[in-house]
């Protein structure tokens, strides 16, 4: 269950002594065993020069490698700078499919702490049951947006 309890869990992970690809494997795997529904967790890292975004660490199927500028869900929410939850992935135009299990996906951006308009990337979840995401607590995507900000600004070189 994504809850704020598996917040607390992510949390626990943090270590500022440690490279962030460590924890970041660790975050992703406990977010994607938190519930057996969903079906692929993982990040996507932001290609600032060219708006692309490409696959990091995940848990899950094997997975699109590369997610074009402005396509997807992806695209939409680096685009909009906003999680977007979409209930049913079949409705969502130029929705990309990389697992056809997917029926509904949370996408959230993942911004540089200091500078909140800057962007390195997306969490991206997907679940095999439609409107799976459409419950969460606003505030609980915002947390999980921070957590996974927080660590991956370990890997900044400032």
């Amino acid at each position: 269950m994504i809850d704020y309890s598996l917040c607390s869990q992510l949390r626990s992970f943090y270590d500022p002594a440690l490279p962030a690809n460590s924890i970041l494997v660790n975050q992703v795997a406990a977010l994607f065993h938190a519930d057996p529904h969903i079906t692929w967790a993982g990040l996507y890292l932001l290609n600032p020069l060219t708006g692309d975004c490409y696959v990091d660490a995940f848990q899950g199927l094997p997975a699109c490698m590369k997610i074009p500028a402005h396509q997807g869900v992806i695209g939409a929410a680096v685009d909009a700078k906003a999680p977007i939850v979409v209930s049913d992935v079949h409705s969502f135009p130029g929705h990309i499919a990389c697992d056809s299990r997917t029926e509904s996906e949370l996408v959230i951006p993942l911004k540089v702490c200091g500078n909140l308009m800057t962007l390195m990337g997306v969490l991206d979840l997907d679940s095999d049951v439609q409107g799976f995401f459409d419950q969460l607590d606003p505030d609980l995507i915002e947390e999980l947006g921070e957590i996974f900000s927080q660590t991956l600004d370990l890997s900044l070189p400032f």
